[in-house]
């Protein structure tokens, strides 16, 4: 079906990094893309530009030019070219958006662009199978609005549609998919230490649903550290849900490796607190319990260094808080 165009897509409603993070780009990329580092002329304009703030068209720009720079051997000097192109023979002030979401046109538009970014030698032929895979991830509802499902950790086919942003639903923040309610809400609760099955029980969810807004926001940081080139382990990929903190903390203490967390109430707990100190757990948690994903990922940014002198001042085991404004401070023991 074919999308319907309407004012609220060209309202700069996203900040630079909030939109690094949904679209699992590296936030010095996504800024190249948006402003040329003055060097050249932007491959994508914003809807602001002092601060760069995107427009909800602007996110769907990238995510789909995300989906181009990977295909094979598509550098992006050839990306810069091809749009030149897509532009010349889409005149509108968003052809990649307008040819593709905006008509019925998306088979064409992929065989074009094949054409536009064709290559000679046969080793260097195009895969449009990644490409289309990310355009698969933006639909349009009976109403003809449009529906955005980013992916939830990395890009592949069989990520769940589960996560959706559309700025006619909850202010364009992520929401469960056909619900309204917001992920850094359910998140928030489950730090809080309620339990999926509550959560789902209340908002009227399947617990597959819960878990997967959760993995969305814990999920944030992750492209954040990656850029940083931090190293790093995901709880769900070595312990089930729900499993007990004084039967995980051992393996990250025998494995020296450093706590994230928005747990702040291990500290505090006698058998958990216990375990930190038997197993020589260094750990940082965010201050706030109410901090959203995307918070998380911006205070790790601000943090990290701060982290790093902590790691190498303090012996282990302590537990240290990180704000909102990556301001790190030691919390227990107390010296």
């Amino acid at each position: 079906m074919t999308a319907l165009y309407n004012k609220l897509y060209e309202e700069p409603a996203y900040g630079l990094p909030e939109a690094a993070v949904y679209l699992k780009v590296p936030s010095t990329t996504l800024r190249y893309w948006l402003t040329g580092f003055s060097k050249q002329a932007p491959i994508i304009e914003p809807a602001e530009c002092g601060p760069v703030r995107l427009s909800f068209l602007n996110l769907l720009e990238c995510h789909v030019l995300a989906g181009m720079r990977k295909i094979y051997n598509l550098k992006l000097p050839k990306v810069r070219s091809a749009l030149r192109k897509v532009s010349k023979d889409f005149p509108q002030p968003h052809p990649l958006i307008s040819e593709v979401f905006l008509t019925d046109r998306k088979d064409l538009f992929i065989k074009r662009m094949g054409q536009i970014v064709n290559v000679s030698r046969r080793q260097d032929q195009l895969n449009l199978d990644f490409y289309w895979m990310h355009l698969e991830r933006v639909e349009t509802d009976p109403k003809g609005l449009f529906r955005f499902f980013p992916f939830v950790v990395e890009p592949r086919s069989s990520e769940p549609k589960t996560i959706e942003i559309n700025p006619m639903v909850g202010f364009g923040k992520p929401i469960i998919s056909g619900t309204g309610i917001s992920t850094a809400i359910i998140a928030s609760r489950f730090n809080a230490r309620e339990s999926i099955t509550e959560l789902a029980e209340e908002y009227g969810c399947t617990p597959p649903q819960i878990e997967e807004a959760i993995r969305w926001e814990r999920a944030l940081p992750l492209p954040v550290a990656r850029s940083l080139g931090v190293r790093f382990e995901r709880h769900l990929d070595h312990f089930g849900p729900g499993t007990p903190d004084e039967t995980w903390l051992p393996k990250v203490g025998s494995n020296n490796w450093i706590l994230l967390t928005a747990d702040k109430r291990i500290r505090y707990n006698f058998l958990e607190r216990r375990a930190l100190q038997e197993n020589s757990v260094r750990e940082f948690v965010f201050t706030s319990g109410n901090m959203s994903g995307q918070e998380m990922a911006a205070a790790l940014e601000l943090g990290l260094a701060s982290m790093c002198r902590f790691r190498r001042k303090f012996e282990p085991p302590f537990v240290a808080s990180i704000s909102r404004t990556g301001e790190v401070r030691l919390r227990w023991p107390k010296v």
